[in-house]
């Protein structure tokens, strides 16, 4: 098998070890090399300051599906007033209660003053229940009692509540007496819902800043306060997306680190190895800016992916750089050599 004349050399590889590795050897083409990756590196540096978040919902899609168009109309035309939010309110409370009232009024205000919301078509029942009740209470024959929570429960159920917009935003629950006590039926209000209205939400990192803003204002509330609509399960991706893929990447370095110095134990290697890594993941976000392509979970996959590719070539030809023998010019041609073809 060692014949030469029967088993003639790889001209392409013949070329990567003599004329490549010959070239890359002198310090002029190591200073151009060098250069070359620190403009590649800032340039990744540059598209990834650029990088745009989030999953555009079109490409949840077939190519041909109608739902595109749809999707594509929706981003052009109903961006300025895009969705509602319901705030909702849950537990028991005495709604009665002048604090009560001021703490929802409050939280209520909080969330309007936020950037992406219009308070001009907020709905709150119970602002618009207690304005009712003060410009009604003082006429002759008025029977607006809200003083206890009994009475609040019970103007808000005969005199006010059925007819209006807001019956399926307050939740009623009956407590029935005991057999052994001599009492009326009470009823309580464990939930209550307030809608707002999104404004002016225009792409993926607005969607994910309308989230957490309001999130941030209902974790100081002393209540139990959830804002929801049934896009923010795609908006609550977008949250982690990105300190998602940073943690990956760097796991994997750190990862692929350690065993690169089990199988090359050379501290250096697994260095270079780590570094090669992070470099060529930063190299492929920075270029996805001017790809066009968002940071989403679908190009977190590929991500990850690239990780395994590109910890196969580095990771082998710096074994084989070790494994070489002779001066460093003889190994880079050794390594160009058995590892320069594609």
């Amino acid at each position: 098998p060692w014949n030469p004349k029967d088993n003639k050399e790889n001209g392409l590889m013949m070329f990567f070890r003599d004329i490549l590795g010959t070239w890359l050897n002198k310090p002029s083409s190591k200073a151009l090399v060098l250069t070359t990756f620190l403009v590649y590196v800032a340039f990744a540096c540059w598209g990834v300051t650029n990088l745009k978040e989030g999953l555009q919902k079109r490409r949840l899609s077939r190519f041909d599906s109608y739902s595109v168009e749809f999707y594509d109309t929706e981003d052009k035309y109903f961006k300025e007033y895009p969705f509602r939010i319901n705030v909702v309110v849950s537990g028991k409370l005495d709604y009665s209660s002048a604090k009560v009232q001021e703490d929802m009024e409050n939280l209520l205000s909080d969330l309007e003053n936020t950037t992406y919301i219009d308070p001009f078509y907020s709905e709150s029942w119970l602002r618009s229940f207690v304005d009712y009740v003060d410009r009604w209470k003082d006429y002759p024959g008025s029977k607006l009692n809200i003083d206890n929570e009994q009475n609040f429960i019970s103007t808000l159920q005969d005199l006010y509540l059925y007819g209006t917009s807001f019956v399926q935003d307050i939740d009623f629950v009956t407590e029935p007496c005991s057999d052994s006590e001599d009492c009326e039926e009470e009823q309580h209000i464990v939930g209550s819902r307030f809608i707002l209205q999104g404004f002016n939400i225009r792409d993926a990192n607005d969607e994910a800043a309308v989230v957490r803003e309001l999130r941030e204002i209902c974790h100081r509330s002393n209540y139990n306060v959830t804002v929801f609509h049934p896009y923010f399960i795609y908006f609550d991706q977008f949250l982690i997306v990105m300190p998602t893929t940073v943690q990956c990447v760097a796991i994997a370095a750190v990862v692929m680190m350690f065993v690169s110095l089990i199988f090359i134990p050379n501290p250096i290697c697994s260095l270079w190895v780590a570094f090669s890594i992070v470099s060529i993941e930063l190299g492929v976000l920075g270029f996805m800016t001017l790809w066009g392509v968002n940071l989403d979970s679908i190009s977190m996959i590929n991500l990850i992916m690239c990780i395994g590719f590109s910890v196969d070539f580095s990771a082998h030809i710096s074994y084989h750089y070790l494994d070489s023998e002779g001066p460093p010019d003889a190994k880079v041609k050794n390594s160009l050599y058995g590892l320069g073809l594609p």
